[in-house]
């Protein structure tokens, strides 16, 4: 019981629960025509939308930040809450990440929102990379075209050593999904058709959607969940190292510092390009002065 303990403190701090009676859900949503944006957080393995982003009922919950942060006043919030838990099984990160992706195609949310940022924690990376390479997979060029960034807050891209140490002793597949690149097929898989979409990406000359990725550097209990050589992947600016450990990536002391600072700052510089290129194309509608 102890060592299980300390597997859940190693991912998520020593008050990780297991997700499961919450679903995925809006936390905040303004009236249908107000707004066009939104911010998706998708929380890693044993975490959830109550638990992962800070204490709900405390003023530094991530969420609420963003709420109350007047930069984001016309942005709505989804909530990712998928099944995760040490003891019994879970749906595999393949099969998370459909279902996820389900939810917010059947609500609506590539019609409503032309913006769409994801910010993930951890394994929640790797669900949102599976999100994106099945749109392509499906060829939905449309709804992928709607994600404008995604921010990776210490997503193990090429595996994690104690992914392999939880799966000796946890029945959820997810760890196994979790289990270093080396001996690791889905996630050899998922890194190559992520290099392969921003690929696409960039060879039809458009900015979107940008990657931003960032790594712990202090260790939780003597270890270092996701060091920097298991963080990298293909992203659009370098890795971006934060003096925390795994549960303090996503765990904000507020607007002014790292990890709120620079995740947030890369949000806003995405939909900040979004306005200024739309800008350019309707100014090419627009008559000449005469």
């Amino acid at each position: 019981m102890a060592l299980i303990s300390r597997i859940a403190a190693w991912w998520n701090g020593p008050l990780a629960k297991s997700a499961g009676a919450e679903v995925s859900r809006f936390y905040k949503q303004l009236p249908e025509g107000s707004t066009s944006r939104l911010i998706v957080f998708v929380h890693g393995v044993l975490g959830g939308a109550s638990t992962t982003w800070g204490q709900p009922e405390s003023d530094n919950f991530w969420p609420a930040l963003v709420q109350s942060d007047p930069r984001f006043a016309d942005f709505d919030i989804y909530l990712v809450n998928y099944l995760t838990r040490f003891v019994g099984r879970s749906p595999n990160i393949y099969e998370t990440a459909n279902s996820e992706l389900n939810y917010l195609e059947d609500r609506g949310v590539f019609k409503r929102y032309r913006e769409v940022h994801f910010i993930a924690h951890s394994m929640g990376g790797l669900i949102v990379k599976r999100m994106l390479v099945r749109l392509r997979d499906r060829e939905e060029a449309t709804k992928l075209s709607h994600i404008k960034s995604v921010v990776c807050l210490s997503t193990p891209a090429q595996g994690a050593s104690i992914g392999t140490v939880a799966s000796w002793f946890s029945h959820n597949p997810q760890f196994i999904g979790l289990t270093p690149a080396h001996v690791n097929e889905s996630i050899q898989e998922l890194e190559d058709a992520w290099v392969q979409l921003l690929r696409a990406r960039d060879r039809d000359r458009t900015p979107f959607p940008q990657i931003h990725c960032a790594y712990e550097t202090l260790a939780m209990d003597g270890v270092i969940v996701v060091p920097r050589e298991m963080a990298n992947t293909r992203c659009d600016s370098d890795l971006h190292p934060m003096p925390y450990d795994h549960s303090g990536m996503v765990t904000p002391m507020g607007r002014d510092v790292d990890p709120y600072l620079w995740t947030m700052a890369r949000t806003l510089n995405a939909s900040q390009d979004v306005a200024e290129r739309e800008s350019l194309w309707i100014g090419q509608f627009r008559p000449p002065n005469v």
